[in-house]
């Protein structure tokens, strides 16, 4: 039997659009958010093509959801180098943007639960002679300066290997959810190299148990 025919309804949902990086709620909330993912998708692009049929047909019907003649686009939380002037101005716009949206929930969120991130990530990138994700470094920073901690993270295989869009493409990889609280205000810090040396030592012990684990779930 499916989970959501034993839920108590206690009163219709709801949907409404606002502002993710300036939320005003009256009442702790959960959350739980999929963020746009860096630069792959331009979504107020896309919408422009049934955005502009939809407002020949609706506009009188929502005319304040429909007074622009295309999609409004400054305000999208996306890293577009082309609409910030840059890779690296697209960069810091989106990380600026993240920061905003992840404070916002932190201010908001119940504090008895945690908040849950849905991310799915690219291939690795390449740089010169290294490899890394820079949307994934980009949420990364944005929840540090947030003053949010990862407290578990739950990786996931929802692509398959060998697939079509995979060929010859930098396709979408796995996907991970991450679980988050608010930083305390006590939490002691680390240097890079305090951190490096911990990892060091108490990492090769629990490995065993990593893998014995995994190959039971597997």
């Amino acid at each position: 039997m499916r989970c959501s025919t034993s839920l108590v309804v206690r009163r219709p949902g709801c949907a409404e659009q606002r502002d993710a990086t300036s939320l005003n709620l009256a009442a702790p909330h959960l959350f739980a958010t999929d963020p746009p993912y860096y630069d792959n998708i331009p979504y107020a692009d896309l919408s422009d093509y049934f955005y502009v049929w939809l407002r020949h047909a609706l506009g009188d019907l929502y005319p304040d959801l429909m007074s622009t003649l295309l999609v409004p686009k400054a305000a999208e939380l996306v890293a577009d180098p082309i609409r910030h002037g840059g890779a690296d101005q697209a960069r810091h716009y989106f990380e600026a943007g993240m920061r905003k949206v992840f404070t916002a929930i932190h201010q908001h969120q119940h504090t008895n639960y945690p908040f849950t991130l849905f991310y799915a990530y690219k291939q690795a990138e390449q740089r010169s002679d290294t490899t890394a994700s820079t949307g994934w470094e980009t949420l990364l920073e944005s929840l540090i300066g947030s003053n949010v901690t990862i407290t578990g993270t739950w990786p996931m295989r929802t692509e398959r290997a060998g697939r079509l869009r995979e060929t010859y493409s930098n396709a979408l990889a796995s996907s991970i959810v991450l679980t988050c609280r608010p930083r305390p205000a006590d939490a002691p810090a680390a240097t890079r190299r305090e951190f490096l040396h911990a990892l060091k030592s108490e990492l090769p012990p629990c490995t065993p148990s990593f893998a014995a684990r995994e190959y039971r779930t597997g």
